[in-house]
């Protein structure tokens, strides 16, 4: 479908070309209600369109790996310095700020399982402090694209603070909380005074949290300076250090 799609195209600025997927659950049954509100979440509930990249970025309406794109343009954007294990956010936004097109294809083109856990997204998931590292360089000009990449890095911005210390930039992770993303009623919050409390956390003391809930991380300590007995730490968890460093999706905050 996608490659009928391009072969047709005769709009020389469309460089991407992607659809809808169904959402199943994980007895592989199609999950109608959700795979509704999934469409709604990321603006593909309407017709088909022809769009720029910038404003599909801003939606995350363009699937990871669930899409067709052109050769030259994929490998003109492919390569990103810090792109991390975030799908094919940074390609799609380097994309959007070459000034290329999307076309939307308002029809079911592929399927995707909905589980506890995922062979393809190991340990953390998701790198979200890269993923709000790529959108502040997704490049807008119109108050309303401002406005939208605001609440998008809003959405990233707390766990993207977390996602920094664990990685051992504690500077990025600074001045990811003083940014003006971090709203100051959620600083004020349970998880907001939790991020802070992990900022001042001495860097030795990271060295055996990191060890006790994630043994595999390139932080943790190795011999006898990794800790024997997983830690609980419920002002880590509460900051969603101990859980998997991910957003939710199909409901974002705003």
């Amino acid at each position: 479908m996608l490659a009928e799609a391009c072969a047709k195209e005769t709009d020389g600025s469309v460089k991407i070309w992607f659809g809808r997927s169904q959402i199943m659950d994980a007895d592989a049954h199609v999950d109608r209600a959700l795979t509704a509100a999934d469409n709604k979440a990321f603006g593909k509930d309407g017709p088909g369109a022809v769009r720029s990249v910038r404003e599909w970025c801003l939606k995350r309406a363009i699937p990871r790996n669930g899409f067709l794109i052109c050769r030259a343009s994929y490998l003109a954007e492919i390569s990103g310095a810090r792109d991390g294990n975030v799908g094919d956010w940074g390609l799609t936004v380097r994309l959007a700020n070459s000034g290329a097109s999307g076309r939307f294809i308002a029809e079911d083109v592929g399927r995707h399982r909905v589980q506890a856990g995922s062979a393809t997204q190991p340990g953390h998931g998701v790198d979200v402090h890269l993923m709000f590292e790529i959108a502040r360089q997704l490049e807008v000009s119109t108050p309303a694209h401002i406005d939208a990449r605001k609440r998008l890095l809003r959405q990233l911005v707390e766990v993207a603070t977390t996602g920094y210390l664990r990685h051992g930039e504690r500077a990025r992770a600074w001045m990811c909380f003083l940014s003006p993303y971090w709203k100051w009623k959620r600083r004020l919050s349970p998880s907001g005074v939790a991020a802070l409390c992990m900022l001042l956390t001495p860097a030795f003391c990271w060295d055996w949290a990191i060890g006790a809930s994630d043994p595999g991380s390139p932080l943790a300590p190795t011999g006898l300076a990794r800790p024997v007995l997983a830690v609980q730490n419920p002002l880590f968890g509460a900051a969603g250090f101990s859980g998997r460093d991910d957003v939710d999706e199909r409901a974002p905050r705003s």
